[in-house]
């Protein structure tokens, strides 16, 4: 193997939002009630020489995980159904975030009459405001 194998790079293109950060999921190798926490950026919960670099939530469909070798010589694409997904988290930018609750809000891409012809009704989006400090977490 050569040195340019050995220290060989990989430059992936910039992350855009939403941007999966956590997942867990069940087992794949086991049935029983352990689960499995997958985190972007840290090592693969099987194979300590990979590292997770991007996953991306499929919704209903499932949870796609990407990871790579710190050496960049090989990827591997884990696709995980959603059946076995408990948990996902993603990260987004302040307006992807209040498009997602305006969607949920109107009940998604689907339009609703609600009998006078109007459409659905949507709530004005809140306005985020800073939260207080808090006394350390106890009840004041």
């Amino acid at each position: 193997m050569t040195d340019k194998q050995k220290s060989q790079t990989i430059e992936l293109p910039r992350a855009e939002f939403p941007l999966t950060n956590r997942a867990v999921t069940d087992n794949p190798f086991q049935q029983s009630d352990t689960s499995i926490v997958w985190m972007l950026g840290e090592m693969h919960p099987f194979i300590a020489k990979l590292r997770v670099v991007r996953m991306y939530v499929v919704p209903g469909n499932c949870v796609e995980i990407y990871a790579a070798e710190d050496g960049g010589s090989s990827g591997t694409r884990y696709v995980i159904p959603w059946q076995r997904v408990r948990f996902a988290e993603e990260l987004m930018d302040i307006q992807r975030f209040v498009d997602e609750i305006r969607d949920a809000e109107s009940g998604g891409d689907e339009e609703e009459e609600d009998g006078d012809g109007a459409g659905p009704s949507i709530p004005a989006p809140a306005v985020l405001q800073p939260m207080p400090p808090t006394n350390g977490g106890g009840v004041s």
